[in-house]
């Protein structure tokens, strides 16, 4: 039995992934896929919470590359390679597939964008490009040349990315770009000293697939994928978001969805979650065409402790991350939101539905400062037991009847001191010059904070806060 391409590609994701929930929004995003969409404007906003650099390879048939031109006539066209949509963990750009610096012939059958490293890596999309590939073409092949021997570039760190093309005689071709330094193109096999032909412009042909992606999905109908959404974690491990999730974000049309919140301390929280259920997506997509001010900055300022952010995904698979803030706005930075009455007081209500994560207590396994910040944020929280708990003496702050605090950590070293009580440990470390104050704030005092333990299978306790003064700061 001869399947097809698209055939293959079903069962392998099936075989993948779950079944997802069904509901009205995948069914009505499906609906809305049919419609001619309108032009795409603005710019995708990419999270770039510090990521593992995800990389590419593809099997390919026969022979790499091509030399420049249309498609063959009516020579017979063989089924090509499936082109695999998950892209390997490590790259080698010089086994990319094409010929160094050539410029890419016409007649792709189909493309997939990955990610090639960088500073932060992204979810490739799950659907292949198949439609506009002659343009994809003849935009990077008519991008100029670049001059790297007379280039300075910005020493910046970006995403990187590669275009893999595929030929219905079996061969495959590449292009690579990104956003880290001078941007350049590079077609085929290359290294990062630039050696071959490389040119300008690689935002220009990102910019281009992502547009022609967006049009072959104006066309088609969504997939059934896995719903895989899960709180930002700012780690390697963390989920990965996709630059096809949208550009104009009132077009973002969210099938699933989990709104992230943590109150921000000085001790490392996890994120708790809730699931917005249909009604709430719903209420969020409309808002969100509705309420978005592009490029403008949501006017006042607000001190608040509650960090809020949204994880989306879209009928296509596209995860994206919204990041917000506890004053009640989300955003960018190419653009913000401010949720409207109704949208606010649902997100305020899953927030208020479960407690307040805990502020754990340091381990043996723990670094010496986290007794401190530890002792802070239980200070602040109103559990002066267990902040108490992490003294190893009588404490000494805050004053009696003080129930907040603010604290600013500095260096920390070991030391070996020679008077008492610190000697009669065997693990004394100091940290100079720390910033402490209390609420209301009148000063900030500079203080040395001395912390001890006499085995490695102990946690760490503060001994003795020593102040030093009146502490001169800006701020």
């Amino acid at each position: 039995m001869n399947d097809s391409f698209e055939d293959r590609l079903g069962r392998s994701l099936t075989e993948l992934v779950p079944e997802p929930p069904t509901g009205d929004l995948a069914g009505a995003a499906r609906t809305w896929a049919r419609r001619a969409r309108r032009r795409r404007q603005g710019i995708v906003a990419v999270s770039a919470a510090v990521a593992v650099l995800a990389a590419i390879g593809i099997p390919w048939a026969v022979t790499r590359g091509g030399e420049p031109g249309g498609d063959r006539g009516g020579e017979p066209v063989k089924e090509p390679e499936v082109l695999s949509l998950e892209c390997p963990a490590n790259v080698n750009r010089g086994a990319l597939p094409g010929k160094p610096g050539e410029p890419l012939r016409k007649g792709a059958v189909r493309a997939q964008l990955c990610p090639a490293g960088g500073a932060g890596s992204f979810q490739p999309p799950r659907d292949v490009l198949e439609t506009g590939l002659d343009e994809l073409v003849e935009t990077v092949n008519a991008r100029p040349f670049a001059s790297p021997a007379s280039s300075i570039c910005p020493g910046t760190l970006g995403t990187e990315w590669t275009v893999l093309l595929q030929y219905a005689d079996g061969t495959a071709a590449s292009v690579t770009g990104g956003s880290s330094g001078c941007g350049w193109l590079h077609l085929g096999p290359h290294d990062h000293q630039t050696s071959g032909r490389v040119r300008e412009g690689s935002g220009v042909v990102h910019r281009k697939y992502l547009d022609l992606l967006a049009a072959q999905r104006a066309t088609r109908e969504p997939p059934h994928v896995e719903v895989s959404l899960s709180c930002p974690t700012y780690n390697p491990d963390g989920p990965l978001f996709s630059p096809a999730a949208y550009d104009d974000p009132a077009d973002l049309r969210m099938t699933h969805a989990v709104l992230c919140w943590k109150t921000e301390a000085l001790t490392e929280l996890p994120f708790q979650s809730a699931l917005l259920d249909v009604e709430l997506i719903a209420l969020v997509n409309a808002d969100l065409a509705d309420r978005v001010t592009m490029r403008e900055r949501l006017r006042g300022e607000c001190v608040d402790p509650l960090r809020v952010e949204l994880v989306a995904q879209n009928a296509w698979g596209d995860r994206v991350l919204i990041p917000g803030s506890g004053c009640g706005w989300f955003g960018t930075g190419e653009w913000f939101w401010q949720p409207g009455t109704k949208v606010q007081q649902r997100f305020e209500e899953l927030i208020e539905s479960k407690p307040e994560s805990e502020i754990p207590l340091p381990t043996a396994a723990d670094e010496p400062d986290a007794a401190v910040r530890a002792w802070a944020d239980l200070v602040n929280r109103g559990d002066r037991a267990k902040a108490d708990s992490l003294w190893a003496a009588e404490p000494t702050l805050p004053a009696p009847g003080v129930a907040q605090i603010g604290f600013k950590g500095s260096s920390i070293r070991r030391i070996q001191p020679k008077e008492t009580p610190a000697s009669e440990y065997s693990q004394v470390w100091l940290m100079e010059d720390a910033l402490y104050w209390e609420e209301p704030a009148t000063e900030v005092r500079n203080v040395d904070i001395t912390i001890v333990r006499d085995s490695d299978d102990q946690p760490f306790r503060i001994l003795v806060v020593a102040d030093r003064g009146a502490a001169s700061v800006g701020w």
